[in-house]
Formats: structure tokens, C-alpha cells, sequence
């Protein structure tokens, strides 16, 4: 009896888990860009909190949540950024965050590794694939990634700002994001 108990708890102990890493904000950027009026223009978050756990040799351990908070945004437009917040886009009133979260994350022979998450905005959730980079080197993580997402279908975008005639509907999402592993 003692055996197997001695057992078991030397197995649960050499299980491998994830390395948790902190963003350091100073280093790193989550933005996105879209189009207005046939222009692009960039914009990104200046406040997110970020709960990251991954080890490239052990991904079923890894795990990815971000919490957006959208009246943070910065388009380089005043009248822009008063806008994005309002009832007629992301309506923060209602709903002051977006929120990415990781189900499963696999290697990828392109991007390097592909998240399965789910990406919440405006109370609308959906599905959605991420693919990404990373580079560990020591203690610091350096990692990149881009997904393409349409505004409408997280309903983004009311009333007159339904169509896509002026504002585009595609919407590419990024993140260029410095860490440092836990101490």
C-alpha cells in the first residue's frame, strides 16, 4: 500500500507544468488594424491584463487569457477613440472589456504554433484561430501573432455604421508581446 501511494505521489510531482509569464507592458503592443473611409489606420490597447502559462514542449499544460479593456483604445484620433466606445460599436457601458481565452494550442509548421480560442467582443463569442510565434530565450518570451476577424459579426458597427461601405468590415487583430517568466 505504501508503495503505490509512494508511487502516485512521485508521478504527480514530476508532472511537467507550464512556465506562467508576466507582459511587460512598456515592451509590448495589442492593436489592431482596420480601415476607414479606403484608409487603413492603426489602433491599439493601452491597458489588458494577461494570465499566460506555455512551455513549447508541454502545449497541453499551456494556457492564454487576455482581458482587453476597449476604453483604453488609442487611434491616433480623438474623435475616433470617443466613437469606438459608444453604443454604436463596442458599447463599453455595457460591456468595458473583450476577452481572448486559449483552449488548445498545437504546433504549426508555418506560424509556428496555432491557438484554438475563443474571442469575446461585445458579448458576442466566437470561435477563432490564432497563429503565432514564440521565442524563449532564458527567462524572456518574445511572442507575435495575427488573426483577421469581421467587425460584423461580433456586431460591431450599428445603425449606420452597419455597412461596410465606409468602415471596412475586416479587422486585423495583433499582439507583438515581451515577457518575463515568473519568479
Amino acid at each position: 500500500m505504501f508503495r503505490i501511494f509512494f508511487l502516485v505521489l512521485t508521478l504527480i510531482s514530476t508532472q511537467a507544468y507550464a512556465t506562467d509569464w508576466v507582459v511587460r507592458p512598456q515592451d509590448s503592443k495589442l492593436g489592431f488594424f482596420a480601415s476607414q473611409g479606403g484608409a487603413e489606420f492603426e489602433g491599439k490597447f493601452n491597458k489588458f491584463d494577461s494570465d499566460i502559462s506555455f512551455d513549447p514542449e508541454n502545449l497541453a499544460q499551456s494556457s492564454v487569457k487576455i482581458v482587453i479593456y476597449i476604453e483604453s483604445v488609442d487611434t491616433q484620433s480623438a474623435d475616433r477613440d470617443s466613437n469606438i466606445v459608444t453604443e454604436d460599436w463596442f458599447n463599453t457601458k455595457t460591456y468595458p472589456t473583450a476577452l481572448f481565452e486559449v483552449k488548445n494550442i498545437s504546433k504549426d509548421d508555418t506560424a509556428g504554433y496555432i491557438a484554438d480560442a475563443e474571442l469575446t467582443m461585445r458579448g458576442v463569442k466566437k470561435d477563432v484561430k490564432l497563429p503565432f510565434s514564440v521565442e524563449i530565450e532564458g527567462n524572456h518570451a518574445h511572442a507575435k501573432g495575427e488573426l483577421v476577424v469581421s467587425r460584423t459579426a461580433f456586431g460591431l458597427g450599428q445603425g449606420q455604421w452597419a455597412s461596410t461601405a465606409f468602415v471596412g468590415d475586416e479587422v486585423r487583430i495583433f499582439f507583438d508581446l515581451n515577457t518575463d517568466a515568473k519568479s
